[in-house]
């Protein structure tokens, strides 16, 4: 498999990159294109996207995520001995120049191989995007897991 470039997006604002977000299908919205999301069936993130219902609303476990998202990253790298990098200071997302609509906007990135396992870790919709993995492979394992 070929490694392509992805183009990085830097929108000025939150606001910008917010409406920047809704031309492109990232990978928190995958599980509702595929109809596993508890929260989002394909035709109202149609709906959605199409801006024939108004985006979601701020919910207080949304919220909660977001506030403990740097606690979850620590314990995450405590866990596991990756370095967890933060993805940006600001709003990026990473677009693929084929298809524009495969966009990823990762909060936090693990590269670095873990000393005690020898393992490495990478965002996985960041190497869908630059074809260092195919969809089958991200995706089928994913799928299977959340089937069983």
């Amino acid at each position: 498999m070929q490694k392509k470039k992805v183009a990085v997006l830097k929108p000025k604002n939150h606001k910008d990159w917010l409406a920047a977000r809704e031309n492109g299908i990232g990978a928190s919205e995958v599980a509702g294109v595929i109809g596993l999301s508890p929260w989002e069936t394909p035709f109202s993130l149609w709906l959605r996207k199409t801006g024939q219902i108004p985006p979601v609303e701020e919910t207080q476990a949304m919220k909660m995520g977001k506030l403990l998202e740097p606690v979850i990253a620590q314990l995450w790298e405590d866990e596991t001995g990756f370095k967890v990098i933060k993805a940006s200071a600001g709003d990026i997302i990473y677009q693929d120049p084929e298809h524009p609509w495969r966009i990823v906007t990762p909060d936090r990135f693990a590269h670095e191989i873990n000393p005690a396992t020898g393992k490495k870790a990478k965002c996985l919709f960041l190497l869908l995007l630059t074809g260092q993995m195919g969809a089958q492979q991200v995706l089928m394992p994913l799928l299977t897991k959340s089937l069983k």
